[in-house]
């Protein structure tokens, strides 16, 4: 946009059409928002947010909530590319696998204050239960972890306020 309000749409078509590139994604730059899954509009909105000159820091809340196991994948892709771009990324989620797998420090948050910290080593989805006061849905799923000799898996159920950030590795 200039300083008299006018897109310059050629350029704003030469920006999107790097930034789609950038990512991978399959989107022709003429597409109408409209005509897209929920899954890539919400991408398109990330990607707005993402040309952004001096874009230091970037906020998800939930970004993965509503959309398809195929269309998650590519969302975790891009996060992670942001982080390795140096950029800072806060995710706010209540999948705790995501949280895990997403996260190099996690922030538990319960009832508006942060009631522990982790790093991504430490962190287990049944502590972070207990972190929240799950001890019972924590306990069950530790022992059915010993009981099969398998790893805890945790369904995406959780609708309670854990809160983490991926902070950009710098380096």
């Amino acid at each position: 946009m200039n300083r008299f309000g006018i897109i310059d749409t050629k350029k704003a078509g030469e920006m999107a059409k790097k930034i789609i590139e950038d990512f991978g994604l399959p989107i022709e730059p003429g597409t109408k928002v409209k005509d897209l899954s929920i899954a890539y509009r919400q991408m398109v909105e990330i990607m707005k947010a993402y040309s952004r000159e001096n874009l230091k820091v970037i906020c998800f809340d939930e970004p993965t909530k509503g959309i398809d196991v195929g269309a998650k994948a590519e969302f975790y892709q891009m996060i992670c590319q942001f982080a390795k771009q140096g950029l800072g990324v806060i995710l706010i989620s209540s999948e705790l696998p995501e949280v895990i797998g997403l996260s190099d420090r996690i922030i538990v948050m319960k009832s508006r204050e942060i009631v522990g910290e982790v790093s991504r080593e430490e962190a287990t989805e049944s502590g972070l239960l207990n972190l929240l006061g799950r001890y019972e849905e924590a306990y069950k799923k530790e022992a059915a972890a010993r009981a099969f000799d398998q790893e805890i898996l945790l369904e995406p159920a959780h609708q309670n306020a854990v809160r983490y950030r991926r902070m950009a590795r710098q380096g």
